[in-house]
């Protein structure tokens, strides 16, 4: 938008210049991008081990300061446990439920209002050793939403900007790694837990056009237990057990 303003003074000098003709040029508008753009967006990749590693091991989580940090190590620690979409985490509640003796996070609202899909999302025993039970216990005290910093609510969008900028600085330089990358690596996860693709799709929170994928989109007891026994990340967190919480 700011390019297409910077031709049209351009454009407007020449014609006022004689240097060319009126073609209406001052006329033109930026289109809006398809649905099929801006699904596809710029080309993203996963983590690899290493860096998520050097991730986890990065200032905002070795450093803690004040509860905007913790926020923010709380919403980077979700993306990659959950893969949940930046703007599902932006807003989802503090208060966890429960699925039987399984924790989780409840996104069955959040979904309704973001256009994703409504559905909840055990926690793995890292998030918990993290105390995540306990900062969204905090959280609810505060009348904050899960990862709310502040007083004021952060957008999808600026937690989007604040850790691509992250990312880059501390993880890698890479245009390809981003934030949605987490989700990426999520994905791998699930596919490496073998935990069969409907429950998968029903956690990651894709919709499909098999057969039955419509069918018992509440989550089961044996469900949210299969997933938290068999879903692990890549790498050892055991150094952060309750040294974020």
């Amino acid at each position: 938008m700011r390019s297409l303003g910077h031709i049209k003074n351009f454009i407007s000098w020449a014609v006022a210049a004689g240097l060319a003709a009126d073609d209406r040029f001052d006329a033109v508008a930026v289109r809006s991008l398809t649905g099929e753009e801006r699904l596809s967006g710029p080309p993203r990749r996963a983590f690899t081990n290493d860096e998520l590693d050097r991730l986890f091991r990065s200032p905002l989580f070795a450093l803690p300061r004040h509860h905007r940090d913790m926020a923010a190590r709380w919403f980077l620690t979700i993306a990659a446990l959950t893969g949940a979409r930046t703007e599902e985490i932006a807003t989802a509640p503090a208060r966890l439920v429960r699925v039987g003796d399984i924790d989780c996070i409840d996104l069955r609202e959040v979904g309704r209002k973001t256009s994703a899909a409504p559905r909840l999302i055990p926690v793995l025993p890292d998030l918990l050793g993290m105390g995540l039970r306990e900062w969204g216990e905090a959280q609810v005290a505060r009348g904050f939403t899960l990862v709310q910093p502040g007083e004021e609510p952060c957008t999808a969008s600026a937690w989007s900007k604040r850790f691509n900028r992250y990312l880059n600085q501390h993880v890698a330089d890479d245009p390809k790694l981003v934030l949605y990358s987490l989700r990426h690596s999520f994905r791998q996860m699930l596919r490496a837990a073998n935990i069969g693709d409907e429950l998968a799709d029903k956690i990651f929170g894709h919709s499909t056009a098999k057969v039955g994928a419509g069918y018992g989109r509440d989550l089961s007891v044996d469900e949210a237990r299969l997933f938290v026994e068999r879903v692990r990340p890549p790498i050892d967190l055991r150094h952060l057990w309750k040294s974020v919480a």
